[in-house]
């Protein structure tokens, strides 16, 4: 897909693997978080919606995890926003 390649120069750069290591920050935390509180989503509304489990939810809003590119689609679809706002600073 297009949309993918497109995003994935960004991906690669923010996550090169799927832990973050200690001292790292991430901004994709903080925006998911915000997104999900804007919309007046628990953790566990999302999860039903985006069909990730509600602790690897956690896990990404509290920067012990990155996502993968596919899973970056669900919640920006899932959000409404598309997946460059997870990127912007």
């Amino acid at each position: 897909m297009l949309y993918k390649y497109r995003f994935m120069r960004y991906y690669i750069n923010i996550a090169r693997v799927n832990t973050v290591k200690r001292g790292e920050t991430s901004v994709f935390g903080q925006k998911l978080k915000m997104l999900r509180e804007r919309k007046k989503m628990s953790r566990k509304q999302l999860s039903e919606v985006t069909k990730i489990n509600v602790s690897r939810i956690s896990e990404y809003e509290n920067d012990k995890r990155r996502p993968r590119i596919e899973r970056l689609e669900t919640f920006a679809t899932a959000l409404g926003v598309q997946v460059g706002y997870f990127f912007k600073k």
